[in-house]
């Protein structure tokens, strides 16, 4: 790309200053399609780590209900099975 820029600007001519041009916007053009290439990328990894978070805060949230659940069964059939203590009598 260079060698042909060079050879384009020895030219002088109007046809090769024109080329020299597009060939500066096509370089330009390609550092910023590689840019937002790398964003992508970015940002699908960060999507990806915020994938797997989710589905471990998933999995801590569901070992939680089983023992709130586990721990709720247990103190109310407590309650029930246990007589009623006679205070006054």
């Amino acid at each position: 790309m260079r060698t042909c820029e060079r050879t384009l600007r020895e030219d002088g001519s109007e046809l090769a200053n024109v080329l020299a041009t597009i060939i500066k916007m096509y370089e330009v053009m390609v550092t910023q399609v590689e840019r937002i290439r790398q964003r992508i990328a970015l940002k699908r990894k960060r999507k990806d780590i915020q994938d797997e978070w989710k589905f471990a805060a998933q999995a801590v949230d569901r070992f939680c209900l089983v023992i709130f659940t586990i721990v709720f069964i247990i103190c109310c059939s407590i309650f029930v099975f246990i007589p009623p203590i006679k205070i006054l009598d």
